[in-house]
């Protein structure tokens, strides 16, 4: 089973949200944009949500191992791709208590962010 993942921001994310924000008419003068007037207008919006969003969401595919996540992360951020990576491990999901929460007698697993103090515990 994959544990672990990486969150963050993607460009790749931020162009698709920017691609169906941009319409392909002006709004202002009612014309139809061209491609490489709507492809510009994408591109300014991507960059535009990439720098500003705070969201983070799962970016990478699930790793079996952290160690997985750390090349990941290493080679995505070389070319300037994502921002604000975060490690994350599968684990139960808890209430504002410590207890953990169950939907039909089973504990309900999420993603919680990676501690390597948890990895010498799971390692014991």
């Amino acid at each position: 089973m994959s544990a672990f993942c990486v969150f963050g921001v993607s460009r790749l994310d931020c162009k698709k949200a920017a691609e169906k924000k941009v319409r392909t008419v002006d709004p202002a003068t009612k014309k139809r944009l061209s491609h490489d007037e709507w492809r510009a207008e994408v591109e300014v919006l991507s960059v535009s949500i990439f720098e500003e969003k705070k969201t983070l969401r799962q970016i990478s595919p699930a790793f079996d191992a952290p160690q997985f996540c750390y090349d990941w992360i290493r080679i995505a951020s070389g070319g300037g791709q994502i921002r604000l990576p975060r490690l994350m491990v599968r684990g139960p999901k808890v209430d504002k208590k410590g207890v953990q929460i169950k939907r039909d007698g089973k504990v309900l697993i999420t993603w919680l962010p990676y501690q390597k103090s948890e990895q010498a515990a799971v390692a014991a």
